[in-house]
């Protein structure tokens, strides 16, 4: 409980320490026969996820994917449905999303929404279709991944089950309504989403909001602001103790210094913090910062 409250309030070490502490003392492994637990998810398979994503946000992709599949298949063995959609639902699918593994992505999603469907599990088929629309914007299809997540959306509220996580939504939603050209709208849901995480001190998906604003900003050809956005969620993401955010901060201060003329300050910044990787280069986001620095040299 405590490493998910420091999760969600952006503390990202302290959150990893309590998640650390809770493993080396956890002792439940198993899920009882018939699959029965106390409270809604087996609390051993939830507490083995919840490294997952903070190992992402802090810089080691490699070792939140090994974490996230193993989180996954212990609550695949164990045969408990909620356990399971719970793996898949908040950390495999947002792990996989992150790395670019959007194929396996997608099957994590399949598997998720035919589970809930299997077990009449709505709430989760919800928050699957909410990663399908997410997916398809990704993958550069907003036209199909707009309605959809807006859909979505509406109805991962009327459920007030997964009310934490609808901000990744929101962004990726916003992000699609910024390529379809509806940049108004998609800077009212980024400052709406802001203003929310800032007043309830939900702070842990902040950075992104803050880089997504600037991207929009930039798109509209206004780079003072973007770049200022830009900044802001840099030093959120060093607060806060996670290199991927800030990687992906500097990727965009980087592209848009860039493409105002300032190649080799861009290349310095970008060059700082992907030096501070030691694993994960195989990822979307490394692969892209090796290739812009490589175009930069």
């Amino acid at each position: 409980m405590l490493s998910m409250t420091l999760f969600c309030m952006g503390d990202f070490r302290g959150a990893r320490r309590h998640a650390d502490l809770m493993l080396a003392r956890d002792v439940f492994t198993d899920i009882p026969p018939g699959g029965s637990v106390r409270f809604r998810f087996g609390q051993s398979v939830s507490a083995r996820i919840q490294p997952a994503q903070l190992l992402w946000m802090q810089g080691f992709p490699d070792q939140a994917v090994r974490a996230a599949a193993a989180a996954v298949e212990a609550a695949r063995t164990s045969g408990h449905a909620i356990s399971l959609c719970e793996a898949l639902a908040r950390w495999s699918c947002p792990i996989l999303v992150h790395v670019g593994d959007l194929a396996t992505a997608d099957s994590a999603i399949t598997e998720l929404l035919d589970l809930a469907k299997l077990n009449g599990l709505g709430p989760w088929e919800v928050f699957g279709r909410c990663w399908k629309a997410a997916l398809l914007i990704q993958r550069g299809l907003p036209e199909r991944g707009v309605p959809l997540l807006r859909n979505g959306l509406a109805d991962l509220r009327r459920v007030k089950l997964f009310n934490l996580y609808n901000v990744r939504f929101v962004c990726s939603l916003a992000e699609g309504l910024a390529s379809l050209g509806e940049h108004a709208e998609a800077r009212a849901l980024v400052d709406a989403a802001i203003a929310s995480s800032e007043e309830k001190d939900e702070l842990w998906y902040i950075t992104e909001l803050y880089r997504l604003k600037g991207d929009i900003f930039l798109q509209c050809g206004d780079g003072d602001i973007a770049e200022r956005c830009y900044l802001q969620s840099i030093e959120l993401a060093r607060q806060q103790d996670a290199l991927s955010l800030e990687l992906r901060g500097v990727m965009s201060l980087a592209r848009s210094s860039s493409g105002r003329g300032d190649r080799i300050g861009a290349r310095e910044l970008l060059a700082t913090v992907y030096d501070r990787f030691s694993e994960g280069f195989d990822t979307a986001d490394l692969r892209t910062a090796r290739a812009m620095l490589t175009e930069n040299s």
